[in-house]
């Protein structure tokens, strides 16, 4: 896995904050093990659906959401996934958590179960 980092500012250029993401390399998972890839998404017949009933009713303006986060609190389903941690990300999390640091290998990864979904998994 990797992770991308980006430096947030505010409007007057000041810093604000740095997030992160991480990303596994799906291209490494077993595609056997997960025959059905299919993700879901809104059928378009649904949004019409939806879009003559708020007309039908008198409603003029409608709306959509994003949920933040969704997509990463979904619990995974399926056969369990491990992940193994570079060096570079190794170092910050043992940073971050030192208990960690008991359990990094001789090459300075560490390992890790995911419990939730994951950008770059098959499964995502």
């Amino acid at each position: 896995c990797h992770i991308f980092t980006v430096d947030k500012t505010l409007a007057n250029g000041e810093f604000d904050k740095c997030k992160s993401r991480i990303v596994l390399h799906g291209n490494e998972q077993d595609p056997d093990l997960y025959p059905d890839k299919s993700s879901p998404t809104v059928v378009i017949h649904s949004i019409f659906v939806c879009l003559a009933f708020a007309a039908f009713q008198g409603i003029t303006e409608v709306a959509k959401i994003d949920v933040k986060g969704a997509f990463i609190q979904t619990p995974r389903e399926g056969p369990p996934v491990y992940i193994r941690f570079s060096p570079q990300l190794t170092k910050l999390i043992v940073k971050r958590f030192p208990q960690y640091a008991k359990y990094v290998n001789d090459k300075g990864c560490l390992f890790g179960k995911l419990l939730k979904a994951l950008y770059g998994c098959i499964q995502a």
